[in-house]
């Protein structure tokens, strides 16, 4: 081999024996390199509760990645094979807002991600009582504050508010007579009761009457009559009185077993007396009456005012509350009646004396400068009486649109 090429080879030769001693010196190495391991998996479990209730919610669907499961009877899932790092987990079901969260999952082992689902908004229920906390009765037209709306009670003293969504309000009762009371609650089942109970701050009245015929108008001895879980029945002359009610709105009930059942609203005030009558219908023909107290409202009248001054009398005696003033027209030589009041004996009383429709063919009421037919009706003994008056002011006569201001009236 010629010297110079032999001198190239051996240069060559050198080279790359210098570079084999500097890869081997920095640990490089040609045929030995590493793959990266496959990343790791973990396990994923939680608990699904409802916000409102706290309780736990099965059938919730509980998704990672491709994997899909669902809660137990217990709200509890299990996820195995989750890919490490950090993943997105969600919870689905119907009624409830879906929610997602993100669980930093670390191989082999257990990481937790736990639910607290938001019911969806329904139209919920809300109903309930108000009552007397003393006595314990129902509270009529109380008023009910809750949603930004107001709502009342029936005549049992109950309540329902419908349409309102889940969540937590204030709910307010208020009644005349009575402290406000609020509080709290939760709506998250279909119905919610919420009763109350509230403190009365007013005081105590009375109330009397009579319960007559609505027919006859007479007296009904015997009947029962209630007010406020408070009973009485009325005496021969058909007058009941009930004290210590406590002042407020109430349903006065009367009842008999020859009668239909029927019922008032009276109001009770602190300290006085109310006066009501009840009317009931027979569930017997009655007999016909000789003096018929039925009239028409004809468009037209002439009133006629009481004063308690007048005095109203038979032979002296004071008509009693129950007893009826009436006045009457004639018609055809029969007297016919054409308004009456039932005297309360307690106050300024007024009677409508209607005149007679020119439209209808029959004679209905007062012509014009008629005179004036007073009679009495005692209801103790259902007696007719023939009576007469005197004015003060005002004409004596039928005069349309006028009123006349009674001085006295009196029967013998």
């Amino acid at each position: 081999m010629p010297a110079d090429k032999f001198y190239k080879t051996a240069k060559i030769f050198s080279a790359l024996a210098l570079l084999t001693v500097i890869f081997y010196l920095s640990g490089c190495q040609f045929n030995s390199i590493e793959a990266e391991d496959p990343p790791g998996t973990g396990l994923v479990k939680g608990l699904t509760r409802d916000k409102i209730t706290l309780e736990n919610i099965s059938g919730v669907s509980i998704t990672i990645n491709d994997s899909l499961v669902q809660t137990d009877s217990n709200g509890i899932y299990i996820i195995a094979n989750v890919e490490e790092g950090e993943q997105k987990v969600s919870a689905l079901k119907s009624g409830y807002i879906p929610e997602t969260t993100l669980v930093n999952v670390n191989k082999n082992d257990t990481s937790f991600s736990n639910f607290s689902l938001t019911p969806a908004s329904r139209n919920y229920i809300v109903t309930g009582y108000v009552r007397n906390d003393k006595t314990g009765e129902f509270i009529y037209q109380a008023k009910i504050d809750a949603d930004n709306k107001s709502y009342y009670t029936d005549v049992a003293g109950k309540y329902t508010i419908s349409g309102i969504a889940t969540g937590t309000y204030t709910i307010m009762a208020s009644a005349e007579g009575f402290d406000t009371s609020s509080y709290a609650i939760t709506i998250a089942s279909d119905t919610t009761i919420a009763n109350f109970w509230l403190n009365q701050t007013g005081g105590f009245g009375v109330i009397n009457g009579y319960v007559q015929n609505a027919n006859t108008l007479l007296p009904v001895e015997g009947a029962i009559v209630t007010i406020n879980y408070e009973t009485t029945r009325t005496n021969a002359d058909g007058y009941y009185i009930i004290s210590d009610i406590p002042e407020g709105n109430y349903y006065l009930i009367a009842e008999h077993n020859d009668f239909v059942k029927d019922s008032i609203v009276v109001v009770i005030n602190e300290n006085q007396s109310t006066f009501a009558n009840v009317q009931l219908t027979s569930l017997i023909t009655p007999d016909p009456d000789p003096v018929v107290w039925e009239y028409r409202n004809t468009g037209i009248n002439h009133t006629f005012a009481i004063p308690l001054s007048s005095n109203p009398n038979i032979d002296g005696e004071p008509l009693l509350p129950g007893d009826f003033i009436g006045v009457f027209y004639d018609s055809s030589g029969v007297d016919a009646c054409a308004g009456y009041v039932v005297w309360n004996g307690s106050g300024n009383q007024t009677i409508a004396a209607w005149g007679d429709d020119s439209i209808t063919p029959e004679k209905d009421g007062f012509t014009s400068n008629e005179e004036i037919i007073w009679k009495f009706k005692r209801i103790s003994d259902d007696s007719n009486f023939d009576a007469a008056a005197t004015y003060s002011s005002g004409p004596s006569q039928y005069s349309t649109n006028s009123i006349t201001l009674v001085e006295s009236l009196y029967a013998k």
